[in-house]
């Protein structure tokens, strides 16, 4: 089978990334052809799928405020991921696609292009991130559900992402964002 897998980072950062590229080695070995979709980044492992990488964009940097802009827009939606996703679709026609995580450094502007795909699609859930906008249910010291049901407005008055009201909004507005267009 031809196996796309997309997830954000394509480095050991964390314990989904790890999980994400033991899967596309295990998939190799089994007889698979695999592709990859992801974001550029100097710690990236070499492939032969980077020509279709989104630019590098880091959230924890602090730029000017136009460029600060530019972030806040990606962090909603990535045309430069939508752009580059067709593109290897068409060069790949891929039998399944497996999305690990997507949000903010590609968006869900990916989900867009696999729509109306042909491919089969799943997604492995490592978080929270589609109920709680800090990904962890957790803040404050706490467990918190405070966000059940779609009131995602109160993580800004929890502060729950780097105790910034202002992130906290971000994550709170990206959320209402991602659930009314109910992709």
């Amino acid at each position: 089978m031809k196996i796309l897998l997309i997830n954000k980072f394509f480095y050991k950062k964390g314990g989904a990334d790890v999980y994400f590229l033991n899967l596309g080695r295990l998939l190799e070995q089994a007889g698979h052809e695999v592709a990859y979709f992801s974001m550029r980044h100097p710690n990236n492992l070499k492939t032969e799928w980077s020509k279709y990488f989104v630019s590098r964009v880091d959230f924890t940097e602090r730029q000017g405020w136009t460029r600060e802009l530019g972030k806040a827009g990606r962090f909603f939606y990535s045309f430069e991921a939508k752009r580059n996703l067709k593109k290897l679709l068409q060069d790949f026609e891929p039998d399944v696609v497996h999305l690990h995580n997507i949000y903010h450094q590609l968006s869900s502007s990916v989900l867009d292009v696999l729509k109306n795909h042909s491919a089969r699609k799943v997604m492995t859930l490592h978080d929270y991130k589609l109920i709680c906008p800090n990904y962890k249910l957790f803040t404050q010291g706490a467990l918190c559900e405070r966000c059940y049901r779609k009131k995602y407005y109160k993580a800004v008055l929890h502060k729950c992402l780097q105790n910034s009201a202002l992130a906290s909004l971000l994550a709170a507005v990206e959320m209402y964002w991602t659930k009314s267009r109910q992709i």
